[in-house]
């Protein structure tokens, strides 16, 4: 089919209708190839199945359209007890393609998979293309191997520990923060947890595992290599920017770089919001002790009423006093309540209490304390969710 395409093609060969390339691609990889409908968020499944690699750790689905890939991870994804990673690839293969580089279509999408940490797949050669398709998975693994480097899938998917550090000190000084030592090694962490694992340093030649064990070593030995600078705060040395723009830009490397160092930077920021958040809460307590002051230590008034006709047999009725600045009201079925009926009664108190002050909470938790006929389980449930 392939062979025919060739013959009666201009421009170029679509990818997307060879997925035995990308099969052979990761059976070689030592991954198993999956087929088929997936849980769904929505319950729908699309009118083409799921395509996906998978190994122990992680699944890689893989599509040709970018938007529809990341739908598609986002669907699964939250149903998923494994990380999913998005892969994509060229649009076409041009038949007349010698040069290395992408054209202003290939520039977009690869612009976009890089923001939405997709790797896209560099198909740049018919021959690959033919290549990848007749090889054998266990026969060729090695040479299946060198095409999955050569179009950038397995430093997607196992990437250069001294990539990590180079990358982040250069999107530190694109976004005006400290790339640090604690934040690499929270590059680290957030790599492997998102199913991109480590692999041996390409400069450095440093295993992951020593990485891991001394992260400071690796980055001691790069400050040596003039790949990056700086004591406290890591910055890119010319070599190092050098190094990204020839090795790392455009690539489908550069997705996994930028996701992890966007997301282990943006931690900075995150206290930022902390700090704010600190203030404002003040603002709230502050607000609160007004209504606190205003308060006769609180007490609560419960009411029992039974009703032998029904199965629940009555209920308590604990209601704040007619003067209280506080007003809230909370009904328990006298006798026991199954697991759910529990959870759904311990979310309406969370919600009756939201945002009143601790003492009215503990005034709260001290009645329902009081109340010996509500079954001991009851009680200690919805004691141990206030006080969260």
């Amino acid at each position: 089919m392939l062979k025919q395409n060739i013959e009666y093609e201009w421009y170029g060969i679509e990818p997307q209708k060879y997925p035995i390339f990308f099969d052979n691609i990761f059976k070689a990889l030592d991954f198993e190839i999956y087929v088929g409908e997936l849980p769904t968020l929505s319950g729908i499944q699309p009118k083409q199945p799921f395509h996906l690699a998978y190994d122990n750790s992680r699944y890689i689905l893989i599509r040709s359209n970018i938007d529809d890939l990341y739908a598609r991870i986002g669907e699964i994804q939250p149903l998923s007890p494994k990380p999913i990673i998005g892969v994509c690839h060229t649009t076409w293969t041009e038949m007349k393609s010698y040069k290395e580089g992408h054209d202003d279509w290939e520039n977009e999408y690869t612009k976009i998979s890089r923001a939405l940490g997709i790797g896209r797949l560099q198909i740049r050669s018919v021959d690959v293309l033919k290549e990848g398709i007749t090889l054998d998975p266990i026969n060729d693994k090695e040479k299946l191997n060198g095409i999955a480097t050569k179009i950038g899938l397995s430093p997607f998917l196992n990437t250069p520990v001294d990539d990590f550090p180079i990358y982040g000190s250069y999107e530190g000084k694109r976004r005006k923060l400290n790339f640090t030592e604690k934040i690499f090694k929270k590059t680290l962490i957030n790599s492997i947890n998102r199913g991109h694992f480590l692999d041996t340093g390409k400069l450095s030649h440093y295993k992951p595992t020593e990485v891991l064990r001394n992260p400071l070593s690796l980055l001691n030995e790069l400050k040596k290599l003039d790949y990056i600078g700086g004591k406290n705060k890591i910055i890119p040395t010319t070599t190092g920017i050098a190094y990204i723009e020839n090795f790392i830009s455009k690539t489908p490397e550069e997705a996994v770089l930028y996701t992890i160092s966007e997301q282990s930077l943006l931690d900075d920021i995150r206290k930022q919001f902390k700090q704010m958040e600190t203030q404002l809460t003040k603002k709230i307590l502050d607000s609160q002790n007004d209504v606190i002051s205003k308060l006769d230590k609180i007490q609560f008034i419960v009411e029992k009423k039974e009703d032998k006709r029904t199965a629940i047999r009555g209920k308590f009725i604990i209601d704040t006093p007619p003067l209280s600045p506080v007003k809230f009201r909370i009904e328990i079925p006298i006798g026991e309540l199954s697991n759910e009926e529990i959870d759904l009664k311990i979310a309406e108190i969370k919600m009756n209490l939201l945002n009143v002050p601790f003492e009215v909470k503990k005034a709260f938790i001290n009645t329902i304390s009081n109340i010996s006929e509500i079954p001991k389980r009851i009680r200690e449930k919805i004691i141990s969710a206030i006080k969260g």
